[in-house]
Formats: C-alpha cells, sequence, structure tokens
C-alpha cells in the first residue's frame, strides 16, 4: 500500500515515552482540519493540520512552551519490508529541540517512526515500537527515514527493548496495527516532545508503507 502522508545505554531508552504516560488521557491534543492525521503534544492553543492532497499533512510547529511528541494516524495495512517518511521542514531561523524546559538535557530533537498496537493501553513496555537507530534530525530541510521492519534490530519497545528480544510481541503489533505516525524527542526519550525556538512549517510530505 502506497500512502502518501556502538550500543546506546538502556537507561537512556527507559520510558521512551514516559511507560504509562497516556497521551489520551494525561496530554491534551488540541488539534483539527485534518480527518486522518492527529497530534498530541503539551500544547496551550489549538494546531491546525492540513490534509495534502497525496496523503500527507503540515502544520506550524508550535514554540515554547508549547510542543509535539507524536504525530499519528489509524493504520490497518501490516508492514511486511518498510516505512518510508519524508519530512520536510521550513525553519529559517532558529532550532527544534527536545526538552525545551531543560529538565535532564537540551539538543536537537529527532523524529522517529512509532508502530501502536490496536487497543493499546499506553501502559504495556510491548503496545509501541520505535524506529530505534533510525532518526531524523530535525533541522532545516528534507529528510526521508526509511525503516525495515525485517531487521528487527531497529525497533524498541516502551523501555528500550529491541525487538530481538521480543520478536512475538513485535509482531504481535505489526498484525494487529493501529496507530503509525512520527515521534519527536531526544535526551533519551523518543516522544516527550520538541518545540521550536522561532516557530517552523513542518510537512510530511510522503508517507509509504511496504
Amino acid at each position: 500500500m502506497d500512502v502518501k502522508l556502538f550500543v546506546i545505554p538502556l537507561a537512556l531508552l527507559l520510558a521512551s515515552c514516559g511507560g504509562g504516560r497516556n497521551p489520551d488521557d494525561k496530554v491534551p491534543h488540541f488539534s483539527g482540519g485534518s480527518n486522518v492525521w492527529s497530534v498530541w503534544g503539551m500544547e496551550t492553543k489549538r494546531i491546525e493540520l492540513t490534509d495534502l492532497p497525496d496523503g500527507g499533512v503540515s502544520f506550524d510547529f508550535p514554540t515554547t512552551p508549547d510542543e509535539v511528541g507524536y504525530l499519528m494516524r489509524d493504520e490497518r495495512t501490516t508492514p511486511t519490508s518498510n516505512i518510508s517518511v519524508t519530512i520536510k521542514l521550513e525553519m529559517p531561523e532558529g532550532e527544534i529541540l527536545a526538552d525545551p524546559e531543560g529538565k535532564s538535557c537540551v539538543q536537537t530533537a529527532k523524529a522517529r517512526v512509532i508502530l501502536q498496537k490496536k487497543n493499546d493501553d499506553w501502559v504495556n513496555e510491548f503496545g509501541r515500537w520505535w524506529s530505534w537507530f533510525d532518526a531524523a534530525p530535525m533541522v532545516d530541510g528534507e529528510t526521508t527515514l526509511t525503516v525495515s521492519v525485517t531487521d528487527i534490530n531497529k525497533w524498541s519497545s516502551v523501555l528500550g527493548k529491541n525487538a530481538s528480544e521480543a520478536p512475538d510481541k513485535f509482531q504481535n503489533v505489526l498484525d494487529n496495527l493501529g496507530r503509525i505516525g512520527i515521534t519527536f524527542g531526544g535526551c533519551g526519550h523518543f516522544g516527550h516532545g520538541a518545540s521550536a525556538t522561532h516557530g517552523g512549517k513542518l510537512t510530511v510530505t510522503q508517507f509509504t508503507i511496504q
């Protein structure tokens, strides 16, 4: 289906998205304008999403203290080869930072592909999987991120477990996919959010599942 839209220490990956932190319950997701995509983050104002004719989406990246952690859509197609996403970031000045409040560190945010199981409770360690080593720095310009779903060493669970350590759990999510998308984060937390220092526009120009 073609839809257009060294070792890392375990301690750095624990609670990749807060373990039991459930964006549906605890984090406001004020977004509108899209029939396909939704964002989750810590926003004080509504984020307007614009659907593109080819299935992509665009929105203005929020500035500190607002942040976006998840950009996802419902998906039932099982990836059998890879997932490819192209992100275009228009940011004339400034940067996109993870952990903008500086609780643990401040660094350039990265985007990763995320898979989420249908009816996931946001607590199960194996309900969400991130593209572990495959990440795109959030910098001005266009970047394509292609992640294999057959090389399961490339995927991390909520608590930082490599999919090769739990291949049945990873396959279970592929077979029962509920959502797919991109998360923004850094400082050891893949989806805890990112903010633009001077604003910017993010566009997903293509999102392909094979």
